[in-house]
């Protein structure tokens, strides 16, 4: 994972440090995850596509591992994929989950349940994403040690080319907010 990574989702984190709500952090640091996974899908830019005789075959594996603050890592999977017209343009559905592994976030840890799907469309022209563009997260997880038990999340994240916000609920909560 690259340091433009690990620092965005650390500047992302100490700016949600000032709530008390624990998530309101889990939701940050899991749309943060979805954010930096879809922009580092796209930083093998135009090498994604294959020129055929109706278009582009592209596809942009989303794949990166994050760590998470206090240790851990929230790993994507998944990809962009589809068919651009000659010209490099037109919308391709993103699909991918994050699945938090030992996630330990202000001393509680994440660890995926069922995983977090991640999906969207996303659209482009000459190859490049075209911005803004909007990811539903939904999905559980289970978070411990005390207290422990499981969370469902539903988040919508409108992505941006060098930011993104969040607006949803986690654990049965209302949460929004930069990431």
């Amino acid at each position: 994972m690259s340091t433009a990574l690990l620092f965005g989702i650390a500047s992302l984190l100490i700016a949600c440090g000032g709530s008390s709500s624990r998530d309101q952090k889990w939701g940050t640091v899991l749309s943060s995850s979805a954010y930096w996974s879809l922009r580092d899908a796209f930083s093998s830019g135009y090498q994604a596509c294959l020129g055929t005789s109706t278009g582009l075959s592209c596809a942009w594996p989303v794949s990166a591992v994050f760590h998470c603050p206090q240790g851990g890592t929230i790993s994507p999977s998944g990809s962009v994929s589809g068919w651009l017209d000659s010209t490099g343009e037109g919308q391709l559905p993103a699909q991918f989950t994050l699945t938090p592994t030992n996630c330990s976030v202000d001393g509680t840890v994440l660890n995926g349940t069922s995983d977090i799907t991640v999906s969207g469309q996303v659209t482009f022209a000459n190859t490049s994403p075209r911005w803004p563009t909007t990811l539903k997260e939904s999905g559980g997880f289970s978070f411990g040690p005390s207290p422990s038990g499981t969370c469902q999340m539903d988040v919508s994240t409108t992505v941006n080319s060098n930011s993104c916000t969040f607006t949803g609920t986690v654990c049965g909560q209302s949460v929004s907010g930069n990431c």
